[in-house]
């Protein structure tokens, strides 16, 4: 039961950090941080420490909880969650630095362009990982991907 919320709470947080990708809530939570606490270098998009306070504290509940998965679908999932956090904090971070120091130039530019895919592969890694644990260790599931017959109709005219 502890797992079935564990992987319940999981799919909300993927929700939470979809429509954050989309809206850009962490946006508007750095100037309440600001207002608070005067942060800068690595910091300096001021998001990123109520963000990795949060990540610190999921990453402790979940532990067991990942320890507890088959050992490739953990391997699998941390290395999704290297690429992911890696993007989002990593070099959200570089760049606050450089931002800070240089302002926002081509080469933040170029950090923006390693950043995102980061995030995207991480993302992918993730869904594959999930996939192949469902396939691999949930004989009884089932779930298809495919194109109904009506998209097939409207493709052909």
């Amino acid at each position: 039961r502890l797992r079935r919320r564990q992987w319940m709470l999981l799919g909300v947080i993927f929700l939470f950090l979809g429509i954050d990708e989309s809206v850009q809530i962490h946006e508007r939570v750095s100037p309440q941080v600001a207002r608070v606490v005067d942060l800068s270098g690595p910091l300096h998009f001021e998001w990123i420490l109520p963000y990795s306070i949060l990540l610190l504290v999921l990453a402790v509940f979940y532990c067991r909880f990942l320890l507890e998965l088959p050992s490739d679908t953990r391997k699998r999932l941390i290395w999704a969650a290297v690429l992911y956090v890696g993007g989002a904090l990593g070099c959200e971070m570089i760049e606050g630095a450089w931002v800070e120091d240089h302002g926002i130039d081509a080469v933040n530019q170029v950090m923006i362009s390693i950043e995102e895919p980061l995030e995207l592969a991480g993302s992918v890694l993730c869904v594959r990982a999930l996939l192949l644990h469902i396939a691999q260790h949930l004989p009884g599931a089932r779930f298809a991907i495919g194109v109904s017959d009506r998209e097939k109709m409207d493709k052909r005219s």
